[in-house]
C-alpha cells in the first residue's frame, strides 16, 4: 500500500474501477489481504502482538470491511494485554527480590517486597513465584527473631515478630513469640 498510488493495491483498485469483473485484479486484492492476514498470524505466533496491530492497522486502512482482519485485530488485543501484565508481573517479581535483598520485607510503606508480592498476586492471583517470595519473607522473619529471642534480644523478636504479622496477619508462629 505505499508509496501512495503507486502499489499494487491502488492499481488493482484502479483495474477494478474500470472492470469490475477482471479476475485477475480481484485475485491480486484478495492476495494482499491474505498477505496481510499471514503476516499479522505469523506475528501473534511469534508473540509480536505490537508489530501485528500496527500491521493490522494499515490493513484495516485498506480492507476496512473485512471480519477475519477484525477477529486477528481482537486476538493480537488479547494477546498484547497478557504480554503487558506478564511483562509487570515480572518487574514486580525483580524489584520484590531487589526489595528483599535491601531488607525492606514490610517496611518502608509503599517500597518493600511483601507489598510487591501482593501487587504480583492481585494480577495474577496463585503466582507460585510470589507465593514462595512470600513464604521466604516468613521463613527469614522467623528465623530473625527466634535468633534475637536466643541472643536474649526481645525487643528485636517482637519487632521481627509485628512485622511477621504484617506479613501473615493471625500466624501461629509468630503469634508465639509475642
Amino acid at each position: 500500500t505505499t508509496p501512495a498510488e503507486e502499489n499494487a493495491y491502488s492499481l488493482f483498485t484502479q483495474v477494478l474501477g474500470l472492470e469490475p469483473q477482471n479476475k485477475a485484479a480481484a485475485d491480486g486484492l484478495a492476495q494482499i489481504l491474505e498477505g496481510y492476514r499471514r503476516r499479522a498470524q505469523q506475528n501473534l505466533k511469534d508473540g509480536h502482538a505490537q508489530a501485528g496491530l500496527v500491521l493490522l492497522q494499515e490493513a484495516m486502512a485498506v480492507f476496512p470491511k473485512d471480519q477475519a482482519l477484525a477477529k486477528l485485530k481482537e486476538e493480537l488485543l488479547v494477546e498484547d494485554a497478557r504480554q503487558a501484565r506478564d511483562q509487570q508481573i515480572a518487574e514486580r517479581l525483580d524489584l520484590a527480590k531487589t526489595q528483599s535483598e535491601a531488607g525492606q520485607i514490610t517496611q518502608p510503606m509503599g517500597d518493600n517486597a511483601n507489598e510487591s508480592y501482593r501487587e504480583v498476586l492481585k494480577l495474577d492471583p496463585g503466582n507460585v513465584a510470589a507465593l514462595i517470595g512470600i513464604g521466604r519473607l516468613r521463613k527469614l522473619l522467623l528465623d530473625r527473631a527466634d535468633e534475637a529471642m536466643n541472643r536474649g534480644d526481645p525487643a528485636l523478636a517482637r519487632r521481627l515478630m509485628a512485622e511477621g504479622l504484617v506479613l501473615a496477619p493471625g500466624d501461629a508462629e509468630f503469634l508465639a513469640l509475642g
